[in-house]
């Protein structure tokens, strides 16, 4: 067999590397925006939800709110990555101080906390950075006993007695390659003299 001529040496290789870049050109590309799903409908979420409310003139000047937090499968790798904002915000009187995370399973003497003065909790609760951590707890709503993620989250007054909050609260993490946001059914207001239609919590 005869070897190609110079010539046809630089045809095929500009026809490789046509190919090679039209090969490129196929790959699908990787949607890197986050996905947003409501609670039971992505790996992580809670099958909870609650409304809670402090007085801006009465106690505080900060105070701490736990949410339960758990993945839906056991074989899940659900990772937080620190972000937590409210669905709806209204009003703007109050500042968001931060979260962490505490695991614990419930018992007479260790009960989860929906509201205390306060925050970051005292060292007696043992928590952790909330971003970074890995969520282990599986939903196990029909049992009370099962072990338990509290996200604990912190509130402040503002300085005009105004008053503002959150309806629903929405969780970054990620799930093996993909970000996702939860919007979870926990309302947190820290009431003042302002109201607002549709919130029942600072009436």
């Amino acid at each position: 067999m005869r070897k190609p001529t110079r010539l046809q040496a630089v045809i095929i290789g500009l026809a490789l590397v046509a190919a090679g870049a039209a090969a490129v050109a196929v790959v699908p590309r990787l949607d890197l925006a986050p996905e947003y799903h409501k609670d039971g409908e992505g790996p992580l979420g809670a099958f909870d939800g609650y409304g809670e409310s402090f007085d801006a003139n009465v106690g505080g000047p900060t105070w701490t709110v736990g949410m339960r937090i758990c993945k839906l499968r056991a074989d899940q790798s659900v990772v937080l990555d620190g972000s937590v904002r409210g669905a709806s915000v209204f009003g703007d009187d109050f500042q968001y101080l931060g979260a962490v995370v505490r695991e614990f399973t419930p018992s007479d003497t260790i009960t989860p906390v929906y509201g205390m003065d306060g925050f970051p909790p005292a060292a007696s609760f043992n928590t952790h950075p909330a971003k970074g951590y890995t969520v282990t707890t599986v939903c196990r709503p029909e049992n009370p006993n099962a072990p338990y993620t509290e996200l604990m989250l912190g509130f402040g007054r503002g300085p005009l007695g105004v008053g503002g909050g959150w309806q629903g609260t929405e969780v970054g993490y990620n799930a093996g390659p993909r970000h996702h946001v939860v919007t979870l059914n926990y309302q947190f207001f820290v009431c003042g003299s302002a109201a607002w239609d549709g919130v029942d919590l600072c009436r």
